[in-house]
């Protein structure tokens, strides 16, 4: 942001008392005629369901003070969920992403030269726009998401990438290894480690965003690590417990988890009891 923007934007600022609520509206109005035409490169910010209005880096200025949606560095911008559910957000090459709750994205003023790259640190949901000749870039722990235009979920978490791809197709590079993931299928990178491919024929990773998991003859450790990687809730099961779960379920956020768990729970023979909400531990037989 120019010198320029930057005195504007602290002169306006400083009309507003210390006892007083900003009118974001207001403000909005006021620095779009301030300061004239917005710079491309930066990103757009909206709250879901709303998906018709798409904020501008001025709107996001203002929210910053209210929401934590928003921050603005010298060589880099910074995009924070807040908010209590997905948040969605533009990049500045046309990119579409939907940011789980908790969830945090960040670029740098490099991003529209060679290579558009980004960081995760959450979970969320890329429309990348295509673009051959500038690769949309994601780096974790070693591992490099190498992408020109898809759709996919993304996951990093501490030292764990996961893309699960619902349109198209991504690589992950780790040193002279290229894993190639396509529709249908999930790469999971952790540090010092090859990247695995799993098949994901019901895309379960992309719950969170749409809402429904399905599960055929799935093992419940793999059903309860897939409602973890969604929505970060642990489940201990003893080791003696080994049986399949068959159904599909609808879960539009965590709040969902403990009538899923329920069910699966009698469908077994016994019960998940919430130690806290994002921890269960299980009682009874397991049949």
């Amino acid at each position: 942001m120019s010198q320029r923007i930057h005195e504007k934007i602290d002169k306006l600022s400083a009309s507003y008392g210390e006892d007083i609520s900003p009118d974001v509206e207001a403000g909005l109005h006021r620095l779009h005629a301030s300061i004239g035409q917005l710079p491309q490169r930066e990103a757009s910010v909206r709250p879901l369901p709303n998906y018709r209005r798409w904020l501008s880096i001025a709107a996001g200025v203002l929210l910053a003070v209210a929401a934590g949606w928003f921050l603005l560095r010298d060589d880099a911008t910074v995009l924070n969920n807040a908010t209590n559910g997905p948040l969605a957000v533009a990049l500045p090459d046309g990119t579409e992403v939907i940011l789980q709750q908790g969830a945090s994205l960040s670029y740098d003023d490099e991003f529209l030269d060679t290579e558009r790259n980004i960081d995760l640190e959450g979970q969320g949901f890329f429309k990348v726009a295509k673009d051959a000749q500038k690769p949309f870039l994601v780096h974790a722990n070693g591992t490099t998401l190498r992408v020109t235009g898809t759709e996919f979920n993304l996951r990093v978490d501490g030292e764990e990438l996961e893309v699960e791809v619902s349109e198209g197709s991504v690589n992950l590079e780790y040193e002279d290894e290229v894993v190639a993931v396509g529709l249908n299928q999930c790469g999971l990178a952790k540090a010092g480690v090859t990247p695995v491919l799993m098949e994901a024929p019901y895309l379960n990773r992309h719950a969170w965003y749409t809402g429904k998991l399905v599960f055929n003859e799935a093992p419940i450790r793999q059903v309860l690590n897939t409602i973890h990687s969604n929505w970060g809730v642990s489940v201990t099961l003893p080791q003696a417990c080994d049986f399949v779960v068959n159904s599909t379920y609808s879960a539009k956020s965590s709040s969902d988890i403990p009538s899923i768990l329920e069910q699966i729970g009698r469908q077994a023979g016994g019960q998940f009891l919430a130690v806290d909400k994002a921890n269960y531990t299980w009682r009874g037989d397991c049949r």
